[in-house]
């Protein structure tokens, strides 16, 4: 069976690294089982509630790029996390004071060694944060309802 380049390479690029003649003559399976871990593939695995360091984002961000594609503004109650999903709500809650406030997570971070999330200055001031410190916090992930 003759197959051209363009289209092996779109197969390639869809995920199906070896074609077979049952690719060739079918296309590739838009969806591909994944392997056995006890989740399904439409699950997702949020991480359980976290203890931690957080930490305020310098100015100098204000007015950036974030990794979600949208422009940091201090003023809104987002955060930086390096595992939970962009887009997703959490909240956070400062050990310290009992404080506690939902943030959406919409950057990437934080870089320091030992801190676990990096608050807007909107943020870290309703959970009576000192903005040029960092304070232990708890971060829950929080479900959408459905």
């Amino acid at each position: 069976m003759k197959m051209g380049r363009l289209k092996l390479v779109t197969l390639v690029l869809m995920g199906c690294a070896i074609p077979s003649a049952a690719i060739l003559a079918v296309g590739c399976r838009a969806h591909i089982p994944a392997p056995a871990t006890g989740i399904a593939p439409h699950e997702s695995k949020r991480p359980a509630a976290q203890g931690g360091e957080a930490s305020v984002y310098h100015d100098k961000f204000h007015g950036r790029k974030t990794a979600s594609g949208e422009t940091f503004d201090q003023n809104e109650l987002t955060a930086a996390s390096k595992t939970l999903p962009l887009g997703s709500t959490a909240k956070v809650t400062n050990k310290k004071t009992g404080k506690s406030t939902l943030v959406r997570i919409n950057d990437r971070g934080p870089y320091a060694k030992g801190r676990t999330i990096d608050l807007s200055k909107a943020a870290a001031k309703r959970i009576q944060m000192d903005p040029n410190g960092v304070a232990p916090v708890v971060v829950k992930p929080i479900e959408k309802a459905e």
